[in-house]
């Protein structure tokens, strides 16, 4: 991690078997900004009229496991100067994990495995526990663990909410370098560290904004094959200098980002899961190519990618039946575009189907996710979404169900028994319906069109 700059200090936190709360988004508004912008930005943190307190990702915690003290400590550090930090970075250690957190100060939150002797969390802030720090990085955690989480969590002595259990297990489950990039942070190693490239896709997005171009195709000789440069100013080129400031520095890319206005679809939760779902696989096909198997515990293969897809749908299916507001045609589409975009991944990487049953389940993402049971992957999903929104998408569901009857090895019938009552509605419903013939479309052909 880099060193603390002139202007900031530095102090540690060590936390017990959990790792504190990260903010993915620390966003503070101007006076002057308007009362109507999105929900997403108008959260403010504080006290609610059901006694739960909202954090700065705009989740919402019972105190009622607290102490009284410290029930008030947390309600007034959240009411009336709820931190504004920045996460500089993150470091696996032997039996911890080390997340550096910046704010006027920096300090350092440990994760420390299970089984080891230590106390509660201690932070060298001097605060006490929970601090601030805590608090903040827990709840930015939390929210990249369970970003459409609609019921209050409830916060524990250790500053973090008990729905998730023990957190530094969560976090090697869900993998610190994925984390990390969600958060937009570096993880540190020994070796070289290369760019995030999530960060680097949002630095683009941001900017792509400002410009008034579609973010896929800026700058591409900054994006295609980006580095930080020998020097921070590139002369002649504006905006390549100010790329550099945002891949290098944290601060600078943090005050950036929450001063801008997204275009609701960059915030949204199913970006942030299809984000996760895109990463999960793209790292699961680098351990595929591996030559062996990595000795090291927190491999990503098939059934640790599995899990994320399975937990992308869990999260996807909260989306469509706990919404604030009624979604959109257009919103509904691009989940079920998603989901079956998710299933044929799945289904494309059937590969070593002549394996033992143990490294199959090891190698063979369909196999771990499809192929061995029946996992209710995506089917449930699509079931709790209208009929009719589900009809411009038959045909790709129909082909997913050739191609899963001529694999070698199959799927369980009662899947796809899913997938053809699925069909079956859809149909039946467009057919009795006297608007359904008015239907988009849909599939690849209505997306090329809109993107002409």
């Amino acid at each position: 991690m880099s060193p603390p700059s002139p202007t900031e200090r530095f102090s540690q936190l060590s936390i017990e078997s959990m790792p504190p709360t990260t903010r993915s988004r620390s966003r503070i508004q101007d006076p002057d900004e308007s009362a109507t912008e999105s929900n997403h930005d108008s959260v403010e943190p504080g006290c609610n009229s059901d006694d739960s307190i909202t954090f700065p990702s705009g989740l919402s915690y019972s105190v009622d496991e607290l102490d009284e003290a410290t029930q008030e400590e947390v309600a007034e550090m959240m009411n009336r100067d709820p931190p504004r930090c920045i996460l500089q970075g993150c470091k696996a250690r032997d039996d911890f994990i080390v997340f550096q957190v910046a704010e006027l100060v920096q300090h350092s939150v440990r994760a420390i495995q299970p089984g080891i002797p230590t106390s509660l969390p201690h932070c060298s802030c001097d605060e006490k526990r929970p601090c601030r720090h805590m608090l903040w990085l827990y709840d930015q955690i939390t929210n990249q663990l369970e970003p459409t989480h609609r019921k209050t969590l409830t916060l524990t002595a250790g500053g973090y909410p008990s729905e998730l259990g023990n957190i530094y297990d969560k976090i090697n489950e869900f993998h610190l370098d994925m984390l990390a990039e969600a958060l937009h942070s570096q993880m540190d190693t020994d070796e070289d560290n290369p760019v995030n490239p999530h960060r680097v896709q949002s630095i683009r997005e941001m900017m792509a904004s400002l410009n008034a171009a579609p973010a896929d195709g800026y700058r591409p000789d900054l994006f295609a094959n980006p580095t930080r440069g020998k020097r921070v100013i590139k002369t002649g080129d504006l905006e390549g200098t100010i790329f550099r400031m945002l891949l290098r520095n944290d601060s600078f890319f943090q005050y950036f980002r929450s001063s801008l206005r997204y275009d609701e679809l960059l915030r949204s939760p199913l970006r942030k899961l299809q984000w996760r779902a895109e990463t999960a696989i793209a790292k699961f096909d680098a351990f595929s190519l591996a030559p062996a198997q990595p000795s090291h515990d927190r491999v990503k293969d098939a059934e640790w990618c599995a899990g994320h897809l399975l937990d992308v749908d869990r999260q996807i299916n909260s989306i469509t039946q706990h919404t604030d507001r009624p979604l959109s045609d257009g919103e509904r589409h691009e989940i079920i575009r998603f989901l079956i975009h998710m299933v044929q991944e799945v289904v494309h990487r059937n590969t070593g189907v002549h394996l033992d049953y143990q490294a199959k389940a090891k190698r063979n993402l369909y196999f771990a996710l499809l192929g061995n049971r029946d996992r209710d992957f995506v089917t449930g999903t699509l079931e709790s979404i209208p009929s009719h929104d589900i009809f411009p998408f038959t045909a790709d569901i129909s082909s997913i169900i050739d191609t899963l009857g001529r694999l070698e090895y199959g799927v369980p019938i009662t899947y796809m028994g899913k997938l053809r009552r699925v069909v079956k509605n859809a149909r039946r419903t467009n057919t009795s319906s006297p608007s359904g013939a008015k239907r988009p479309s849909g599939g690849q052909d209505s997306r090329a069109k809109r993107m002409k």
